[in-house]
């Protein structure tokens, strides 16, 4: 039960970080479009 609740958490924590990169790489490519139309 507790390496269990381990590896959910490791796994939680892996999904949060790899949405919030995926995310940022979005957001840059956003602004980089936004920059190169004016």
């Amino acid at each position: 039960m507790i390496t269990n609740s381990i590896a959910n958490v490791g796994t939680i924590i892996y999904a949060s970080a790899y949405l919030s990169l995926l995310l940022a790489s979005i957001g840059a490519a956003i602004v980089l479009i936004n920059r190169r139309k004016t």
